[in-house]
């Protein structure tokens, strides 16, 4: 056993492809700028119809990273826009691996701060939006920390061929997921006891939740579930089981991608159902449940034996620019490893 559970320990400090992680840095920075640029270019008449500045609120509470803020700085529009174009900036930055890592820092910090900012004028817990910004937190880390071999990598064009990740990132990320879930699913066991999986609250919320409050504008799933409380029941029951049990069923592999395929299915319903934007939350279970690292290279490997490669032969600094943004974000390797001959060492 502790032979085991050293050989476990020791694979975890081994590196892989940077495919597979850099798959799922793309889904968060793609978030990323869109949250950004809405940001920047919401007008101040969108602003203003935020929670806050609704005739019945009655003041407004910083939260998150804001909650020291002053309140003036809280309710201020050219705040709120200047922090959506740094995280819009830094996030392209990011991308396309330019300015590390700082760009990497500012982006999680960026994001971090628009998010406490639109929870504390909305009056709408983001809980949603917690997970991308703790795993960008996680990137800007391993970007800080893997900054040297990471800058060599890519001025030598071999970024997406080395081992340059290391495994405990995957594992982080799939032990984060895991106990997030657990956690919900033990806050509604603790809190509401054998009542958590009675049925009449999600059918409830799924009413309400309509458009006009009525069977028929409920989606063909949902209806169901409003009808009948023993399938109200299973699917709470179910929805707390897949919760609580996540963090278990993501230590073992062949279980793992099942029970984040349930999970996909639970959150999917969710969003389709209660309008809860749990995008990232769908995007991480995928990520996990499915071997994209692998898809992605085999793919690639595919196209490079057909001859469906690219190269840039122009010799010219502005070409060398253009070549450099293409190879940060081609997790396919189709751009031919070889830089213009003039600038390779440059």
């Amino acid at each position: 056993m502790r032979a085991r559970i050293h050989t476990l320990w020791s694979a975890l400090f081994l590196n892989e492809r940077p495919t597979r992680g850099e798959v799922l840095l793309f889904l968060l920075l793609v978030n990323v700028i869109h949250d950004g640029y809405f940001a920047f270019t919401q007008p101040l008449s969108g602003f203003l119809e935020s929670d806050a500045f609704s005739p019945i609120a009655l003041g407004i509470t910083p939260r998150g990273w804001v909650a020291f803020f002053p309140e003036s700085w809280v309710l201020s529009h050219t705040l709120y826009q200047a922090v959506g174009l740094i995280a819009f900036l830094s996030s392209l930055l990011w991308m396309f691996k330019r300015c590390l890592p700082w760009a990497a820092m500012v982006c999680a910090l960026a994001h971090g701060l628009q998010i406490s900012l639109e929870e504390s004028l909305m009056f709408n817990y983001k809980h949603q939006a917690l997970p991308g910004v703790t795993l960008l937190i996680l990137y800007a880390g391993l970007y800080t920390l893997r900054h040297a071999s990471f800058s060599n990598a890519l001025r030598e064009k071999r970024f997406w061929s080395s081992k340059l990740y290391p495994q405990w990132v995957f594992a982080l990320v799939v032990a984060y997921v895991g106990l997030l879930y657990s956690s919900a699913g033990m806050i509604k066991i603790l809190l509401g006891g054998a009542d958590s999986v009675d049925g009449l609250t999600l059918q409830m919320l799924l009413f309400r939740a309509s458009p006009s409050q009525s069977l028929e504008s409920l989606a063909w799933f949902a209806k169901p579930i409003v009808q009948y409380r023993l399938m109200a029941t299973a699917s709470m029951f179910a929805a707390v089981l897949l919760e609580t049990g996540a963090v278990v069923a993501f230590m073992v592999p062949w279980l793992r991608r099942y029970w984040a395929l349930g999970l996909v299915v639970m959150q999917t319903s969710i969003l389709l159902t209660l309008g809860i934007p749990f995008k990232i939350h769908i995007a991480l279970l995928i990520w996990i449940a499915l071997p994209f690292g692998a898809w992605l290279e085999a793919l690639g490997a595919w196209m490079r034996d057909r001859g469906w490669s690219i190269r840039l032969e122009r010799e010219s600094i502005g070409w060398h620019a253009i070549y450099r943004l293409i190879y940060a974000v081609d997790v396919l390797g189709i751009l031919s490893p070889v830089a213009p001959r003039e600038y390779a060492s440059k």
